[in-house]
């Protein structure tokens, strides 16, 4: 699990063969999407759509459990 931090920069590979392997060996963190079936691919926007909501759901979550 990646846990969303204040300042994060995502980073999307291309479709078919992902980020390259020398931009990987300088990221702090990776994440997968987890996915069903023998096909495991998902279109790039597909993927940043995911990424973006999944922060925005733990920056919303951490804002309501500092507020109470």
């Amino acid at each position: 699990m990646v846990t969303a931090v204040d300042l994060q920069v995502l980073v999307l590979g291309w479709e078919k063969e992902g980020i390259p392997v020398n931009l990987i060996q300088v990221l702090d963190a990776c994440m997968e999407i987890p996915q069903l079936g023998v096909i495991r691919s998902l279109n790039v926007h597909v993927s940043g759509a995911i990424a973006v909501w999944e922060y925005t759901r733990q920056q919303r979550a951490r804002i309501a459990a500092t507020s109470k």
